[in-house]
């Protein structure tokens, strides 16, 4: 046994259940498992085991993780191990929210509850997941000088079917006479000649993408190659949460954006970022006859470099978000657009260390280690 070093960390994960994560593939469990071999102590807990006891936080539950490997998963409760059943959120040195979406009222309240004590440092910070959504944050980037116009993908969020119609009609319009100018003046889609890029990128019979604003992991996800076919779409989903009982008081929100042919034959490029570093890459290429490029919904995963384009994006984004303190991140990217920007629970450590060979989880919680400690 690795004996413990002289700064020991006590670590508390708030995840999804234990008994339903995947060893072989969660990235929660590779930095715990890496975290454990460098001698430190690694507990597990889930949303609803965090609470407020008079002034404090403290947790209720908790699993003290044995073993975290990838045939290898044991666990025993903490309070067994230390004598308590409620233990102080400040028994713990460090805590990495690692629940996976969707960003609902339980994720939300959490958040506010961890976001209420300024003892033990969390990552990402509580407030701060509550302050970006991650399929808005690229906006925010953009609106602070980070990102280029035509380094985003047009986007538009809404529970108003008459902002649908006009954003479908005139980047469809706007679309078709890029894409005729674009290629009457041979922009390459890699140049930083402005929005031409976006209009080459795209197909003159432009196709549209569907998707719920606080959908998760490629799931609802529709394809339309007309404008009125996705308009259609998100009516009948407006329609059917009004017509619905079950469903909670507000209107369902959809976000639309433009459906880039890349995706198809080049995937998407997950990139991970911790504490302003560029961990790893790999992509991701949609199963046959899909457009979700997504690990979950059966993509393929690939080891393959990146362009020059891609990692000046990339660096920019990894020192902006170190500054606003975002340290775990995962930049998706569709060519050199910039899709979204994961910050709940990025994916994607066991997959590179499935394709590659090399350890990177172990970087990344010397990372966040020597930041904690700031």
């Amino acid at each position: 046994m690795i004996p413990p070093p002289r700064s020991a960390r006590r670590v508390l994960i708030v995840g999804d259940s234990l008994h339903k994560v995947n060893p072989a593939s969660d990235s929660s469990l590779a930095l715990a498992e890496s975290a454990m071999d460098s001698g430190h102590e690694v507990h597990w807990c889930e949303p609803s085991d965090v609470g407020i006891f008079g002034a404090d936080v403290v947790v209720a539950n908790a699993q003290r993780l044995v073993a975290a490997k990838t045939a290898d998963l044991r666990w025993v409760p903490s309070a067994t191990a230390l004598g308590r059943p409620i233990l102080q959120l400040t028994h713990f040195s460090d805590v990495w929210v690692r629940k996976d979406p969707p960003f609902n009222e339980s994720y939300k309240t959490l958040c506010w509850i961890l976001a209420s004590q300024s003892a033990v440092p969390v990552a990402n910070p509580a407030e701060l997941l509550l302050a970006h959504h991650e399929k808005a944050l690229q906006l925010r980037a953009r609106a602070e000088g980070v990102l280029k116009d035509w380094e985003i993908i047009p986007t538009c969020v809404t529970s108003n079917t008459l902002l649908a119609k006009a954003f479908l009609d005139q980047y469809e319009a706007d679309a078709k006479h890029l894409a005729r100018a674009g290629s009457a003046l041979g922009v390459p889609v890699n140049s930083a000649a402005g929005s031409a890029t976006l209009g080459q990128a795209l197909h003159p019979e432009v196709q549209w993408v569907v998707k719920p604003w606080l959908g998760h992991g490629g799931f609802d996800v529709e394809a339309f190659a007309q404008a009125c076919e996705a308009l259609a779409h998100v009516e009948q989903q407006f329609q059917r949460a009004r017509d619905s009982t079950a469903n909670q008081p507000g209107e369902p929100t959809w976000m639309i954006q433009p459906f880039l042919p890349q995706v198809r034959t080049a995937g998407d490029r997950r990139v991970f970022l911790v504490a302003g570093e560029i961990l790893c890459d790999f992509v991701r290429i949609p199963k046959e006859g899909h457009i979700a490029s997504n690990l979950a919904q059966g993509g393929r995963p690939e080891l393959a470099p990146m362009t020059d384009t891609q990692r000046n994006i990339c660096e920019r984004l990894a020192l902006w978000l170190d500054a606003k303190g975002i340290l775990i991140a995962g930049v998706d990217l569709i060519d050199t657009f910039v899709g979204e920007i994961n910050i709940t629970s990025p994916t994607g450590l066991r997959t590179f260390e499935s394709l590659s060979g090399r350890n990177v989880a172990s970087r990344a919680v010397e990372l966040l280690f020597a930041r904690s400690a700031l």
